[in-house]
């Protein structure tokens, strides 16, 4: 979670400077692949984006956490890997 928060604070700061989300992680010098970090980064629009987080797992249904830039909170929320 530390990782998703540093991340978040890093978006925003993007977001106050430009005025828009960055169109991927590698713009703020992030390497931007869920085969080294259980993250993944969605810009949704100018200014709104999602993150999430997946536990470390082998099951195929997994659970993670996602945060919702517009609403600023992080849900629980169960995925289903397509790996």
């Amino acid at each position: 979670m530390k990782e998703g928060n540093e991340l978040i604070t890093m978006i925003d700061d993007y977001i106050q400077k430009n005025g828009k989300a960055p169109k991927s992680l590698g713009v703020l010098g992030v390497i931007d692949t869920t085969d080294c970090y259980p993250f993944d980064y969605t810009p949704l629009d100018s200014i709104s984006y999602i993150i999430t987080i997946l536990q470390d797992s082998n099951d195929p249904f997994e659970y993670g956490k996602t945060y919702y830039s517009d609403t600023k909170e992080w849900r629980n929320e169960r995925y289903i890997q397509t790996k």
